[in-house]
């Protein structure tokens, strides 16, 4: 049928390659950016994010999880959203529920869809709310995307 909607996908952006510790109720700081997300060209409404965790201190609790932030970046001329922390928690988009098990080694990816995207530059922040401490080397990817008809 001509008129239903597609999925279509723009290019994914590994964002966060290797993220650094992050202890319970912390957040991931911008230094764990490896590439911004840059939406200011295509401007895609939506993006899938996919968080990997390879690893934790130990299995958390069932029902815990990891939440996302958004930070907008060149969001008024050159002026940035305050990066999130404990006092400023800036854009809440998202939780990924985590399994309440330790992957141990072993990378467990965790998607998110439907998370809305600025029409600029932004960076995404993860806090640990699992009541364990997430390893390092986990990896965020953002990977826009929009409907179109179908051909």
């Amino acid at each position: 049928m001509a008129n239903e909607a597609q999925f279509y996908e723009g290019n994914q952006v590994n964002h966060i390659i290797d993220g650094a510790q992050v202890t319970d109720t912390s957040f991931s700081v911008a230094g764990d950016v490896d590439n911004v997300v840059d939406n200011s060209f295509y401007k895609f409404p939506l993006a899938k994010i996919i968080l990997t965790i390879t690893d934790l201190s130990a299995a958390p609790s069932a029902g815990k999880t990891i939440d996302l932030y958004r930070r907008g970046i060149d969001v008024l001329g050159t002026l940035d959203e305050p990066e999130p922390d404990a006092n400023f928690k800036a854009t809440f988009v998202g939780a990924f529920l985590i399994d309440a098990v330790d992957p141990a080694g072993t990378d467990t990816p965790y998607v998110l869809m439907g998370v809305p995207l600025l029409p600029n530059k932004m960076q995404f922040f993860i806090q640990n709310n699992l009541g364990v401490t997430l390893s390092a080397n986990w990896d965020l990817d953002v990977i826009p995307y929009t409907y179109k008809p179908a051909g």
